[in-house]
């Protein structure tokens, strides 16, 4: 198979297709001047394509004949069968035949990968950032992988930085060129033919990209900060912020953060750093400014001797750590704007009952398994349950539990992350930081432990 039979005639079989589409559609119905203009552009592409490939004029061809398609007018307004895949197959060929032009490649050369040996099948995988990649094994071929997205977005200059040699790039578009059902915007993958499955070719296609420096995710957008403005009133010169540096450190962090699970994890650390501030806060009200006896040290260890997602919970239940269930917010308490928040989540049109019941089944919180349950049963103990496990599933990655990552997280988790969790629990603690009178601000800047 040679580099010209593979660029000129993926591009000349397809036109013909259209071609033998247009003269049906023209003897059905009769003349029509747009689809007879189809035609004539067409058939100048085929003769110009056929003189180069029959050695009459010079590489390179595919550009100026690309231009001349591409801007003709009359395919805008019809529908003809393979349009919208000629364009990228044209892109494609396009690269190959540059290196020709460029004494790279020898267009009468053969492509070296044997087309015996591999396959064609729709990519039905996670969304990847890119529209085309490709590793060629050098030393076992038959392991090498391509990738592409049948669009014009990108294509070109993800086939340029995907890692493509001539070889591989060459096979891909055979096949692409021979598949009788390719479809605009879906991607495809070519690998080994005896691979069991096209999982199994996905994850080496992925490991050869990631390994490679390449990043192989799409972020999920995620809420962001947007306090009202009756809570920014509240903040003055006079009053002791540096006390919270760190937590503005976070709260800065995450919003530089573009995606939802880096948002997740620095909103949860502000809130982590409230289960031990809170307990010395008490202890400092507690005594009055006196002497910090052992007796006090004793009683703060007891406070947060528990472990995380008991702590966790008695922030939002218990009145000595804040409960911050029943706090209210401009007039609204926490758990209503949480309510609120979910009630209209099936508003959505991607909205998906049995997605969010998947995801409960994997967080496994006691009586909270559908989205009904969501809009009537949650309670403190089940919200702070479900925040921790979210967590949880973030930053663990075992076997035998959910484990969240750009992968699995659909539209119906993402929605439940920002608007369940990360978008009431940013205005908690804009409220909390922002309010003297909350369990999270020291009176002092010390305990006094002797008297001087």
């Amino acid at each position: 198979m040679k580099y010209k039979d593979v660029i000129y005639t993926s591009i000349t079989d397809r036109i013909d297709r259209m071609l033998s589409s247009i003269n049906d559609e023209l003897e059905t119905n009769g003349d029509n001047e747009t689809l007879e203009a189809c035609s004539d552009v067409l058939n100048n592409v085929t003769d110009g394509i056929t003189e180069v490939y029959m050695g009459n004029q010079a590489a390179p061809c595919l550009p100026n004949l690309y231009d001349e398609i591409n801007t003709a007018t009359c395919f805008s307004a019809v529908e003809i069968m393979d349009w919208d895949e000629l364009l990228p197959l044209f892109k494609i060929a396009i690269e190959i035949e540059k290196d020709a032009a460029n004494g790279i490649i020898d267009l009468e050369n053969d492509v070296s990968l044997d087309e015996e040996k591999f396959c064609l099948a729709e990519y039905n995988g996670s969304e990847l950032p890119f529209t085309a990649f490709g590793y060629h094994n050098q030393t076992h071929p038959i392991n090498s992988v391509a990738y592409i997205k049948v669009q014009l977005d990108n294509l070109e200059r993800d086939i340029d930085d995907g890692g493509f040699d001539n070889n591989l790039l060459g096979l891909l578009l055979h096949f692409l060129s021979k598949e009788e059902n390719l479809e605009f915007n879906q991607a495809y993958m070519l690998y080994n033919k005896n691979v069991p499955n096209s999982s199994a070719a996905e994850s080496a296609m992925k490991m050869y990209a990631a390994l490679q420096g390449r990043v192989i995710h799409i972020e999920k957008p995620s809420y962001k900060i947007n306090t009202p403005t009756q809570l920014l009133e509240r903040v003055s010169p006079a009053d002791s912020y540096n006390q919270f540096e760190e937590t503005l450190i976070i709260i800065s962090e995450l919003n530089h953060s573009n995606d939802i699970l880096g948002t997740f994890l620095s909103m949860y650390h502000v809130i982590e750093s409230f289960m031990f501030k809170i307990p010395i806060v008490n202890l400092a009200d507690s005594n009055g400014g006196n002497l910090f006896s052992l007796r006090d040290l004793r009683r703060l260890g007891e406070a947060v001797k528990d472990s995380e997602p008991t702590l966790l919970a008695k922030l939002f239940k218990e009145e000595e750590m804040g409960e911050f269930w029943e706090r209210e917010i401009n007039g609204t308490k926490f758990k209503d704007i949480v309510s609120s928040e979910i009630s209209l989540f099936y508003t959505e049109p991607y909205w998906s009952d049995p997605d969010c019941e998947e995801f409960l089944s994997h967080l496994n919180i006691k009586n909270t398994n559908t989205y009904a349950d969501l809009c009537t049963h949650l309670n403190a103990d089940k919200y702070a349950k479900m925040l921790y496990k979210v967590r949880c599933a973030i930053v663990h990655n075992k076997e035998t539990e959910l484990h969240l990552s750009y992968f699995n997280i659909n539209q119906t988790i993402e929605k439940v992350l920002n608007d369940a969790l990360i978008k009431p629990l940013l205005l908690l603690i804009s409220d909390l930081i922002t309010d003297k009178s909350s369990k999270v601000w020291y009176t002092g800047p010390e305990l006094k432990l002797y008297q001087v």
